[in-house]
């Protein structure tokens, strides 16, 4: 139950968790994403996907704007303490230089498409985090169960603020790394903007632990276990370079079976990155 100008409305903790991401360079705005707030060590950080904060290919490192621009800020809002209210912030990528100030994946680099952004906040600011959201921690989980993203697509938003729950399936079996990489695949219909949306499993009545049998709390209607970060589908190689090799960056184009296929972070990389993130090794010009 949240309230809102004076009025009460029942809305999902989780719908409090995901913030809408406007990447941005000088004046100009470059693309819109999701993220989200997470503290490490006493920090926080902004959790996003390697391409959204630097508005690049994670594979060819090309900037995915036609006019070569990538983002060197990022504005986003944050709710008050009174949910009536809210503040946005802006905060740099780059230094003076344009060299990052976000991190990757300590030994896979943007192979890997989380990146997180050190921040700082001020007192009267509350990011709602995934942290004790979760009441099924050891939920079981496997193959062909559904999942939600919780983002924004296409910049979509509930009352200016609120997320849009997309529904997906589990495509690849949860405990192997899909491309050997820290990920799992899901059968999705979503659209740009998702990138960086927190995942999590959520189920009704009752759910399977993964030491086997059943789960039934008391008072409890659903369950919920957090996933990972959402960075996306696949990206399919499109017709006019269907002989080349590698994905492609360009959008409007006509694409050879495009899979539907998204990419799912596993809590483990995300731990990884908040741990022992590096700067980006890549050009920034």
């Amino acid at each position: 139950m949240v309230e809102i100008s004076g009025e009460k409305y029942t809305v999902s903790g989780w719908s409090l968790v995901p913030l809408q991401l406007t990447l941005i360079r000088g004046e100009r705005k470059l693309a819109s994403a999701t993220g989200f707030c997470l503290q490490h060590e006493g920090r926080w950080f902004l959790v996003s996907a390697w391409h959204c904060l630097s508005g690049r290919n994670r594979y060819s490192h090309q900037t995915i704007d036609r006019r070569g621009a990538f983002p060197n800020q990022v504005n986003l809002a944050f709710w008050r303490n009174n949910f009536g209210l809210w503040t946005h912030k802006t905060f740099d990528l780059c230094d003076e230089n344009e060299a990052p100030l976000w991190l990757e994946h300590p030994s896979l680099g943007s192979k890997v498409d989380l990146a997180v952004l050190p921040i700082e906040l001020d007192e009267d600011l509350v990011p709602r985090t995934p942290h004790g959201k979760e009441n099924a921690t050891d939920m079981n989980i496997e193959v062909a169960m559904d999942v939600f993203i919780i983002g924004y697509p296409l910049g979509i938003a509930v009352w200016k603020r609120f997320p849009i729950w997309k529904r997906a399936t589990i495509a690849s079996d949860y405990s192997l790394d899909a491309d050997g990489l820290p990920m799992f695949l899901v059968d999705t219909a979503s659209r740009r903007g998702m990138s960086g949306a927190p995942v999590i499993a959520r189920t009704s009545g009752s759910y399977v632990p993964s030491q086997g049998g059943m789960r039934l709390l008391s008072g409890v209607n659903t369950y919920t276990k957090f996933l990972g970060v959402y960075s996306g589908r696949i990206i399919p190689v499109p017709l006019a370079n269907a002989n080349g090799s590698g994905p492609h960056n360009r959008e409007n184009e006509t694409y050879e079976n495009d899979s539907q296929l998204g990419q799912v972070w596993k809590l483990s990389a995300l731990h990884e990155v908040l741990s022992q993130g590096r700067l980006p090794l890549i050009n920034p010009r």
